[in-house]
């Protein structure tokens, strides 16, 4: 009597534990699905609302393109500007360019897809979800070798508020994605060399401006003035001038009478739209 009796406690403490590793397994299951719902929703959610232009507070101006492209630059005040130009037009021996103009940046990004994230990264997901009532996810910025790839989240507070690295909130002045048209004012980045770039910014006269030949996340290589024909962009240095053929968004480097022509091609990235801003 005393070995059926033990026998039977036995077995009801295995169908007890049983239990509560089913419903254990039962509620992990739950939890991953859930997660992964959050998570495909809320990429679905950003994938919709990321592109435009937006605005930090200290006036930093960032736009998001549907080709992987985000640029961000920092407007000058139009009186500043028009002295800025001036003075890059009038002096021929030295260009001095003030900080304003050299404020900008791009990279490349990415929006991964739910099924790419590990177990742990699910994880970590779950753990953020359950810690804030915005929408986000992190994405992968890419900066083509100069610095290391880089996560960072960009969550929604709403449609138009939008918070970066969770210290940068930028609110949205432009709801699609920025126009980029074939004016020669813009940003320019090299098909075989993502680091380098050219700016243009075209004078009111319509046939001169300002240009800086900049790499990414280092100082400028070269700046100065340019002259703009039809078809025809001449960059102009103390030294030298680099001449370049106009199609459309595309700038070829084609040589000049001292330097012969690399034939590398410069494609529009960002007509840079909110570099100048109204007088106050």
């Amino acid at each position: 009597m005393m070995k059926k009796t033990i026998i039977s406690a036995l077995l009801c403490i295995i169908l007890l534990f049983s239990g509560c590793t089913s419903n254990l397994i039962d509620s992990t299951i739950l939890g991953t699905s859930k997660t992964k719902e959050a998570l495909i929703n809320n990429t679905e959610y950003v994938k919709e609302h990321l592109l435009g232009a937006w605005s930090s507070s200290n006036g930093e101006i960032v736009e998001f393109y549907s080709n992987g492209i985000v640029v961000n630059y920092t407007p000058t005040q139009q009186y500043d500007y028009a002295n800025i130009l001036d003075g890059v037009m009038d002096d021929d021996n030295s260009y001095s360019v003030e900080s304003e103009l050299k404020s900008i940046g791009y990279s490349a990004y990415v929006i991964p897809e739910p099924d790419s994230y590990t177990d742990e990264e699910l994880k970590s997901y779950n753990e953020y979800i359950q810690s804030t009532q915005n929408i986000g996810i992190s994405l992968k910025y890419d900066f083509w070798g100069v610095i290391e790839e880089k996560f960072i989240l960009h969550e929604f507070q709403d449609d138009d508020i939008l918070i970066v690295g969770g210290n940068k909130t930028l609110t949205r002045i432009y709801k699609d994605e920025p126009s980029i048209t074939d004016n020669i004012d813009g940003l320019y980045i090299n098909e075989e060399d993502n680091n380098l770039g050219i700016r243009i910014i075209e004078t009111r006269d319509g046939n001169r401006g300002y240009f800086d030949w900049v790499e990414i996340n280092r100082n400028l290589e070269l700046y100065g003035k340019c002259e703009i024909n039809d078809n025809t962009i001449i960059l102009k240095t103390d030294t030298d001038d680099f001449v370049f053929q106009r199609n459309g968004t595309e700038l070829t480097e084609i040589g000049s009478d001292t330097l012969s022509g690399t034939n590398l091609k410069y494609k529009k990235i960002s007509d840079l739209a909110y570099i100048n801003l109204p007088a106050n």
